[in-house]
């Protein structure tokens, strides 16, 4: 009895903890939407990942969409997060589960580099995302493959490779 009653305070305070991360993301003024685990899934099923490929999800949250690529793919993954509270939520959820492939940043996405990524994820909204496209232009590789889920990225409109209706998902292979 007591197991469990240990277990159920320790998932309360779990679930207390991410709420509250959630509000310091809204007061940074980047809120955390998280990405829907059947999305996650249908739209990185459709990537077909190499093994020196390099992963990126820049506003990460709590990690899942860097969790399921690394586990999925089975290659190096890297979540970029500014509130610090998500970071430390993802790392423990890495460490429990033991994915030493997963690796979170706790820092703004502007100063981070992007020069080893192959793949990056985006789900952030237009504002955001026409800010960071000039530094992506600048730092990524050419072929790198950008995905903006729900988001449209127009600039980069004559780099569409593909596009999922279901998801809502846009995939940009840069020039």
């Amino acid at each position: 009895m007591a197991i469990i009653i240990l277990a159920l305070v320790v998932f309360l305070l779990a679930l207390i903890y991410v709420y509250v991360a959630m509000a310091v993301s809204d007061w940074l003024g980047v809120p955390f939407v998280p990405t829907y685990s059947w999305d996650v899934k249908k739209l990185l099923s459709t990537i077909k990942a190499r093994k020196n490929d390099v992963f990126y999800d820049i506003g990460a949250g709590d990690g899942s969409v860097v969790r399921y690529a690394a586990k999925h793919w089975g290659i190096e993954s890297y979540g970029v997060e500014k509130n610090r509270m998500l970071v430390w939520y993802a790392r423990l959820i890495s460490w429990i589960t033991r994915q030493t492939d997963v690796h979170m940043i706790a820092a703004d996405a502007f100063s981070v580099s992007y020069r080893n990524a192959t793949i990056i994820y985006l789900y952030l909204f237009p504002e955001f995302i026409a800010k960071l496209i000039v530094k992506l232009k600048k730092e990524c590789k050419p072929r790198t493959l950008v995905i903006s889920h729900k988001f449209i990225i127009k600039p980069w409109s004559n780099s569409l490779e593909q596009f999922e209706e279901k998801t809502k998902t846009y995939f940009y292979r840069l020039p």
